[in-house]
């Protein structure tokens, strides 16, 4: 089995990316963090799940809300400006 070594420069453009998807989506996540850290949310879809309720099905709409957030936020076309003022490219 051969063993790939990490490119650090690759890593760090990945990680710089990953940052910058966190800041673009922050307020969103931040949201979907105090949503999903309700008690209600947290303890209602626990329990069943538990106990297989069907209901646990509502909870689809939130999963789906955490997967979205995963993907990485558009990037806006050239000439377009941030809402600093910036110009994207």
């Amino acid at each position: 089995m051969t063993r790939k070594f990490i490119d650090l420069s690759e890593l760090e453009a990945k990680s710089n990316e990953l940052l910058a998807n966190i800041q673009a989506r922050l307020p969103e996540l931040e949201c979907l963090l105090e949503e999903m850290s309700s008690d209600y949310e947290y303890e209602d879809t626990v329990y069943r799940f538990y106990h297989q309720s069907w209901k646990v099905y509502e909870r689809q709409e939130l999963t789906k809300s955490i997967e979205k957030s995963k993907k990485p936020a558009p990037r806006a076309k050239r000439g377009e400006h941030h809402a600093h003022g910036r110009s994207a490219g």
